[in-house]
């Protein structure tokens, strides 16, 4: 099984919380260790990002939402 994400040591749980605004195929997720990770569609790459400006980061209340 191919993993999603680029990093070395990626969270091993993972959420969508938004995307791109630029490019709605590429995803924001947020890991259990509390990090955002772009996530690029279809290719299934990942790597590190903060969101800033060009991300829709829809709000979450991340405690219910990673249990």
């Amino acid at each position: 099984m191919r993993t999603p994400i680029s990093d070395p040591n990626p969270p091993t749980e993972l959420a969508v919380v938004g995307e791109n605004t630029d490019d709605p195929s590429q995803l924001i997720l947020l890991g259990a260790d509390g990090n955002y990770y772009a996530y690029a569609l279809p290719d299934g790459t990942a790597k590190a990002v903060v969101p800033d400006e060009h991300w829709r980061v829809d709000a979450i209340d991340a405690e219910r939402l990673l249990v």
